[in-house]
């Protein structure tokens, strides 16, 4: 087992059948985007992508995907042993201070034993050997009539990149309204240069051609994540957002995308509007997928006297995480 940077994988020409995160052009992007490099854990024929955070004194680790084995995640009966054997391994270089909570796309069905966590999950629909009536039949009874609805009054769902403004606009204020953080619309450009065969835009427009509904999609073979997503509040035009997924869903289907995740939901959680999320994506018939998001300090005292300067130059007010908010 060991710590490598791309260069240094066993088999790396097994990569062309791992997800989009274990290659080369994720890894340019980050690199691009936030200056930092990607490297990999590596035992048994076993991959993880893990991006290095910060300076070199206070350097951190942030998971990009689950851990695959070729084309296939790593099994629950074997994920344990090998994330312990992540921990130790970054533990003992004496490089990293802490592995930090991983993207909702990175969670993972186990967790190692030194980390604090909660329980996350998602829901995934099967898209492929599906036909239109299929997808639309594995929705709950009321978001199918939805679509129809939506499909019935002048509903318009247009998938194309050249969207993309329309999207940031309604997605930038619908976080704006909810006070939550929002990426740069060159963010989503860098995305698109980048990956401009794994990135995609959809909008949802009323009969007036209004846009009331936005979605962004990274996708590959294996999946369609969606990404980020906005909506206008008051619209008349009932079931956009679901109209939108399932335009987005048959897209999908048609490029040969074997799965459709919608990208992460509390378990359990107290939150009155996170459980209204789990509720709403529970409603498009996917399966739930369970896991957990997990992070831990690697070298605790670098961790206190991290926090402590965080802490000084925001004034006392802490950044929480999901996991934070959860436990």
């Amino acid at each position: 087992m060991r710590i490598t940077n791309r260069e240094g994988l066993n088999n790396l020409s097994s990569f062309t059948f791992f997800p989009l995160p274990f290659s080369k052009v994720y890894a340019d992007f980050i690199k691009h985007q936030f200056g930092n490099e990607v490297i990999y854990f590596e035992k048994n024929n076993i991959v993880v992508p893990l991006e290095v955070i910060g300076r070199r004194f206070f350097q951190q680790i942030k998971l990009l995907a689950p851990p695959y084995r070729y084309e296939k995640e790593v099994e629950v009966n074997e994920l344990k042993s090998y994330l312990n054997d992540l921990y130790q391994t970054l533990k003992n270089t004496g490089d990293f201070m802490r592995i930090i909570q991983p993207h909702p796309m990175a969670f993972t069905s186990e967790k190692p034993s030194n980390s604090n966590y909660c329980a996350f999950g998602t829901y995934i629909t099967n898209l492929q050997n599906k036909t239109d009536e299929d997808l639309l039949n594995s929705f709950d009874n009321k978001y199918k009539k939805a679509v129809q609805h939506s499909i019935n009054n002048g509903g318009t769902v247009i998938i194309n990149n050249n969207v993309l403004q329309d999207f940031y606009t309604v997605y930038l204020n619908t976080c704006k309204r909810a006070n939550i953080y929002y990426d740069s619309l060159t963010y989503f450009k860098n995305l698109m240069s980048y990956l401009p065969n794994n990135t995609v835009t959809a909008i949802i427009n009323d009969a007036e051609g209004i846009t009331i509904g936005t979605a962004f999609f990274i996708f590959d073979e294996h999946t369609c994540y969606c990404a980020h997503a906005g909506s206008v509040s008051g619209s008349k035009l009932y079931g956009g957002m679901k109209h939108l997924h399932f335009e987005v869903m048959k897209w999908m289907r048609d490029k040969f995308v074997k799965q459709y995740d919608l990208t992460g939901v509390r378990i359990n959680s107290s939150n009155e509007t996170l459980q209204g999320i789990f509720k709403f994506k529970k409603g498009f018939g996917g399966e739930l997928k369970q896991g957990y998001l997990w992070k831990a300090d690697l070298i605790k005292w670098k961790c206190l006297l991290y926090d402590l300067l965080v802490l000084i130059k925001s004034k006392g007010k802490k950044h929480k995480d999901i996991i934070d908010q959860e436990i």
